[in-house]
């Protein structure tokens, strides 16, 4: 189904903020096991050539990247993951900890929260809070 997905993203490091806002046409398909949101990034979020899609369980959200930037990062609530991730000098390990999800998403429309931080070597270098907004196309 086509869809129109507005992402906002804001990273905190140190007490200070950084907001992107993303409204973007994409795909979302449903199955029983889970919902997928596949969009193009552009360059007001930075990554121009990524395709991101992710994988929406009822407790866990996996943000797959492709081209550019490519990583994997495991949401998975009240758990840490190592995950993959793909940076301008090389590929490196992170640490992701979810802390809160809540996901609203039916046919073709529905909102996605997450709030969750991320570490090397168990230092925490920034908290991330991602909301996503689907509506029909």
């Amino acid at each position: 189904m086509d869809v129109t997905i507005q992402v906002t993203g804001t990273q905190q490091v140190d007490g200070e903020s950084d907001t992107v806002e993303l409204i973007t046409d994409g795909t979302m398909t449903k199955t029983a096991e889970e919902t997928t949101l596949c969009y193009n990034e552009t360059e007001a979020t930075g990554m121009a050539g990524t395709v991101t899609t992710l994988h929406i369980q009822p407790s866990k959200v996996t943000l797959e990247r492709r081209g550019a930037n490519a990583g994997l990062l495991v949401l998975e609530h009240n758990k840490r993951h190592s995950c993959s991730y793909m940076t301008p000098v090389g590929q490196m390990m992170l640490g992701v900890f979810t802390d809160q999800m809540q996901q609203n998403l039916t046919e073709g429309l529905g909102t996605l929260s997450l709030s969750y931080t991320l570490d090397v070597g168990g230092r925490v270098l920034s908290r991330q809070l991602l909301k996503i907004k689907v509506s029909e196309r």
